[in-house]
């Protein structure tokens, strides 16, 4: 009876001291969709995972493996660095997404869907290169994204200056360039590797795309219109077969509280502000 009685402090005490590292019990998500959110913890050296929309640091988190483990079709990720994060490398996923948003990401991330994404959201300044299938992708702030695959829908959205860089190996069927006044562009049926836009200006040759009805229909005048700002911190590597990269100091990330992530879904025409919370996770 001692020995029992001792046993089962030992365990009680065990669960107190590791309580407020431990995860819900994942059955309690299995019939919805979840979202999951990525971060490193630098007292950890490790890359943690969270079943909630923003990081809550009172809350337990699982490695990469529980990511892994449990993600299903239907749900979300959204990874959640800042300028001290380090790139996270290959996010692979073999699940039919509903998005995957990447937020303050500057020194890199390599996705891999090997399944669809309905939407792929890169903002503040992150640094992304995409492989797989995909249905949206929308490119924000003065982010850096190579798209090496087919898209259906290319987004590029600013506040006022565009100052994204983007550039395609794929083929973009339908790509709309907007900031805070409108939509400024849209292009059509954009030739696989032809698509390339640095620093916010439109370098894409015209003779490699059509024209939506009501914009203009020479590159010269579209490129003006597009380039808003010569200055930017995002950057692209020249040869497009690789993933871009970055330098220290490109990020313009806020903070990694996943709810000043974009407005997009709701309204795609609008460039996050901080204190957004975002709609499409």
């Amino acid at each position: 009876m001692k020995l029992f009685k001792k046993c089962f402090l030992t365990a009680l005490s065990l669960m107190l001291i590791a309580g407020s590292s431990v995860l819900p019990s994942h059955k309690a998500y299995a019939a919805d969709n979840v979202t999951y959110t990525v971060k490193y913890i630098a007292a950890d050296s490790q890359w943690r995972v969270q079943p909630l929309k923003a990081w809550d640091s009172s809350q337990g988190s699982g490695d990469m493996n529980y990511l892994t483990t449990n993600l299903k079709d239907g749900d979300s990720i959204v990874v959640s660095g800042d300028s001290s994060t380090p790139g996270l490398g290959d996010l692979k996923t073999d699940v039919s997404l509903k998005n995957i948003t990447i937020l303050g990401m500057s020194k890199g991330i390599v996705i891999h869907a090997n399944k669809p994404v309905n939407e792929i959201y890169v903002l503040q300044g992150s640094v992304a290169s995409i492989n797989g299938t995909y249905n949206t992708v929308y490119v924000y702030d003065d982010s850096t994204c190579n798209i090496n695959n087919d898209v259906k829908n290319l987004k590029l959205v600013a506040d006022s200056t565009l100052k994204m860089t983007v550039k395609s190996l794929g083929a973009v069927a339908s790509c709309e360039i907007s900031n805070s006044t409108g939509v400024i562009k849209r292009m059509n049926n954009v030739k696989a590797g032809s698509l390339n836009i640095e620093k916010g200006e439109d370098k894409t040759p015209a003779s490699d795309y059509t024209l939506s009805d009501g914009t203009a229909n020479t590159q010269t005048s579209n490129s003006k219109q597009a380039q808003t700002s010569t200055d930017s911190s995002a950057t692209a590597s020249n040869d497009t077969t690789q993933a871009p990269l970055a330098s220290t100091d490109t990020a313009q990330a806020s903070s990694t509280d996943t709810s000043q992530a974009a407005t997009a879904a709701s309204n795609p025409n609008v460039a996050p502000k901080t204190g957004d919370s975002y709609a499409g996770a």
